[in-house]
C-alpha cells in the first residue's frame, strides 16, 4: 500500500489489519514512526516511498516472490516499479490519476506473470444514476459496523485559508486528510 499515512493509505491498512491481511507499505522517512504507533507495523513493513528503491525492498521481504496487490497512487517510474513488486497472478490496483490522464505508456511485459491490472475512480461510482452507488453504500455500511472503518486523522483550514492549506498539503507532510 503505497502512501500508507495518507488517508487512503490508512483506510487501506485498516481494512487489511482487520482481515488478518499483511501489510507492507510506504511512506517518507518522518512518517515511519506514525505508522508502527497507530497499526502496530514492524520497521520490515514499511519502505522508503522517495525513491524507486521501494521494489528491491519489497523483493527482499518477500524472497522475491512479490506481493498479491499493490494499492499504488504513484506514478512514472514509480509505477512501473510498483508493477515489478506484483507476484504471479497478483493484481495491480491504480487510484491514482496521473499516468492515466497522461495517457503513459505501460509495457506489456510488465503483465506477463499473469497481473491484473486495475484502474480505479470510484468518484463515478457514487454519482447519481450509477448503478454500482446501493453496492459501495452496502459495502461501507457494513465496514462501519464491523468497525473496520475507522475516522482518520484530519487537519481542518477555514475557507479563507485555501492557500495556506494548499501550502500545507504540497510540502507532503501531513498524514491523513487536510
Amino acid at each position: 500500500i503505497h502512501a500508507g499515512a495518507g488517508g487512503v493509505g490508512m483506510a487501506c491498512i485498516q481494512l487489511c489489519l482487520s482481515r488478518g491481511i499483511h501489510v507492507y507499505t510506504t511512506c517518507s522517512n518522518g512518517k515511519r514512526d506514525f505508522l508502527k504507533e497507530r497499526f502496530g507495523l514492524e520497521e520490515r513493513q514499511i519502505g522508503n516511498s522517495r525513491d524507486v528503491n521501494f521494489k528491491e525492498w519489497l523483493l527482499e521481504e518477500t524472497d522475491g516472490c512479490g506481493v498479491d496487490l499493490v494499492i499504488n497512487s504513484l506514478a512514472g517510474a514509480f509505477q512501473l516499479a510498483s508493477i515489478e513488486c506484483v507476484g504471479s497472478c497478483g493484481n495491480f490496483c491504480e487510484i491514482g490519476k496521473f499516468d492515466i490522464s497522461h495517457h503513459s505508456n505501460l509495457d506489456q511485459h510488465l503483465l506477463e506473470r499473469n497481473i491484473s491490472f486495475h484502474a480505479i475512480d470510484l468518484l463515478p461510482m457514487f454519482k447519481n444514476g450509477s448503478k454500482y452507488g446501493k453496492l459501495w453504500k452496502k459495502y461501507l455500511d457494513r465496514g462501519f459496523e464491523r468497525n473496520e472503518i475507522v475516522p482518520l486523522p484530519t487537519y481542518a483550514y477555514h475557507m479563507d485559508s485555501v492557500k495556506e492549506a494548499f501550502r500545507y498539503m504540497g510540502q507532503g507532510k501531513h498524514i491523513g486528510k487536510v
